[in-house]
């Protein structure tokens, strides 16, 4: 499996969570301080073991990082080892104008600077990984709304106008509310699960649509309709960074974040 350390600034960090999701859905082993550092850990320590058992190091650029005597270290170490086995070790990932450090200025860098660029981009980095991009363009909202529109008319409900629906995590969608106000139907027109419509509902719509925001949350988009948690009656709907349980029993809806097989409640609330 290829693999890559992230070296970054922290205030660049929504755009790293985007790309290590992405890489790990195309194979990558992805070292990024978020998910690898536990509280007590030598951060230095870590980042050394990072460092050494990638094949990569992809270097986050913009006006911030540049400046960051964190990221020089790291890319200095990466350099070394660069230089000592004879290959190609350190990946400029440009997010942001900046000037370029000088021993990387002459090297091609992957362009993430607009939404745009970023599919090809990350088909490019995929390539210098080694790595079968299953990237693919994303669909139209009129694919999003015979989609909708069918899985709608199937169901027996009444939807509102589709609205963009992008995840936090960077898939494109598109959504449309119920008219009942009782959850939303999500279309995604990229990613893993391109083209398909699901049903988030009821006590968990609402949660996920009013109190979390949506695809905006941390939780990103839907993967799952609701599904029976047990013999209870409680129901839980899956998502690209987590789920939520609703128990329709105590009324109360649980959010739970998981990363690199952690969970962590993120939210909970009595409905």
């Amino acid at each position: 499996m290829s693999s890559i350390f992230i070296s970054y600034n922290h205030l660049d960090k929504i755009f790293v969570r985007r790309l290590t999701v992405d890489l790990q859905c195309l194979g990558v082993d992805v070292w990024f301080d978020e998910l690898e550092c536990k509280i007590g850990d030598s951060l230095v320590e870590a980042v050394q073991k990072g460092i050494a058992s990638s094949e990569y190091l992809g270097v986050v650029l913009s006006p911030s990082s540049v400046t960051s005597t964190w990221v020089q270290k790291e890319i200095e170490a990466a350099l070394a080892e660069e230089v000592n086995r004879k290959r190609v070790k350190v990946l400029p990932l440009l997010l942001s104008d900046c000037e370029i450090p000088p021993f990387l200025a002459g090297r091609r860098y992957a362009d993430f600077r607009t939404s745009t660029e970023y599919p090809a981009s990350l088909q490019q980095l995929a390539v210098r990984l080694g790595v079968q991009s299953a990237l693919s363009p994303p669909l139209t909202v009129s694919d999003a709304e015979a989609a909708i529109n069918q899985f709608a008319t199937a169901k027996g409900i009444s939807i509102k106008p589709l609205v963009d629906a992008t995840s936090s995590l960077g898939t494109a969608a598109f959504k449309a509310r119920l008219q009942d106000g009782r959850g939303a139907l999500y279309y995604h027109s990229s990613g893993q699960q391109r083209g398909r419509v699901f049903y988030v509902r009821k006590g968990i719509g609402w949660y996920y649509e009013y109190v979390l925001g949506g695809s905006s949350s941390m939780l990103g988009l839907p993967t799952s309709h609701e599904e029976k948690r047990d013999a209870s009656g409680s129901q839980i709907s899956y998502f690209e960074g987590g789920y939520i349980e609703w128990s329709p029993k105590t009324l109360v809806a649980t959010a739970v974040r998981t990363v690199s097989g952690i969970e962590k409640v993120i939210g909970e609330k009595k409905l």
